[in-house]
């Protein structure tokens, strides 16, 4: 007997929440075969796979889920949260402000934004000039090795430089 989407669904959840995430996810993967939009069983792939800490494999599920139904509050706050998880901080930031913009409202976002506000403000700064002269270099603070040969992004005048330049990402 083959189950119908909203049966699969069922059962998925009803797996989820008993702890069983193999069967959850294989209910869930069944169901995106068939309908590979369906935001729920996105949804929830995503929630199992932060739930065992592979963040990174839950944001096109979370993306996908509120592509597709974008009046789920859920779906933007699971989105936006594994954004901030990921470091991925002006994504999370551009998200809920479209999210905002959109009449996204509630006490868990709120919490959101007060937890981003909080990151973006611990951030460490990206830019930093060093005084040389009468030339000011502003080096990136690097993270990967390729950004690491690219460290010196601009030297030019004190005066030209109030703002360092944007990247290309």
């Amino acid at each position: 007997m083959q189950l119908s989407i909203d049966q699969a669904l069922a059962k998925a959840i009803e797996a989820h929440r008993a702890g069983k995430l193999q069967d959850a996810e294989a209910l869930y993967r069944t169901i995106l075969q068939t309908q590979p939009r369906h935001p729920d069983a996105n949804h929830n792939l995503g929630v199992i796979a932060v739930s065992l800490d592979k963040v990174s494999i839950a944001l096109p599920f979370f993306k996908i889920a509120l592509e597709a139904d974008p009046r789920q509050g859920q779906f933007w706050v699971s989105y936006v949260d594994a954004l901030i998880k990921q470091g991925q901080l002006e994504t999370a930031k551009r998200t809920l402000a479209h999210g905002l913009e959109q009449g996204l409202s509630g006490p868990s976002i709120d919490e959101l934004t007060k937890r981003l506000e909080a990151k973006l403000h611990d951030q460490k700064p990206v830019f930093r000039k060093i005084k040389k002269g009468p030339f000011t270099a502003v080096k990136r603070q690097v993270k990967s090795t390729q950004e690491q040969e690219e460290g010196l992004l601009i030297v030019s005048r004190d005066d030209f430089c109030e703002k360092p330049p944007r990247s290309g990402k």
